[in-house]
């Protein structure tokens, strides 16, 4: 990602539903960097898989994402995870495309300057059942800067 640092006041910011306009300034999304990035392996376009959850992750006055699971880097733990950010997204949520540390694939949603920008849809993720399950919701879901997690 590179070094943050303060940017214009016009920086995306995606929460609960919302998404204020991107400014003209930022680079269209087939430009964004691929590193740590599921999904545009095998061919795919970045271009089309860039959403505006994506660009606002990117934007270095955006510190803030909530990490909402996380999966082991392998079949299964890619197809789990697939399932859970289509799940997301079909919910309406700013799901980001999926984040590859070490061995370990990273669920986000969101991205804002402030961490209290972030509350009010950590609130609705930790009521949202995981799906097929009745009991369990994603509770263990948690802020984090970005800067110091990727």
């Amino acid at each position: 990602l590179g070094e943050r640092s303060a940017a214009p006041a016009e920086a995306p910011v995606v929460t609960a539903g919302f998404t204020t306009p991107t400014p003209q300034g930022l680079p269209d999304p087939g430009q964004l960097p691929e590193q740590g990035t599921l999904g545009t392996e095998g061919g795919g376009s970045a271009e089309a898989q860039w959403s505006a959850a994506d660009i606002a992750f990117e934007d270095p006055t955006n510190m803030y994402t909530l990490v909402i699971d996380q999966f082991n880097d392998n079949p299964t733990g890619r197809e789990r995870v697939g399932v859970m950010y289509r799940y997301l997204q079909g919910q309406g949520f700013p799901v980001i495309q999926p984040r590859l540390r070490d061995d370990v694939i990273y669920l986000l949603v969101g991205a804002a300057p402030e961490d209290s920008d972030l509350s009010a849809l950590l609130r609705e993720l930790k009521a949202l059942p995981v799906p097929g399950s009745k009991e369990r919701t994603f509770q263990s879901a948690y802020s984090c800067r970005i800067d110091s997690f990727f």
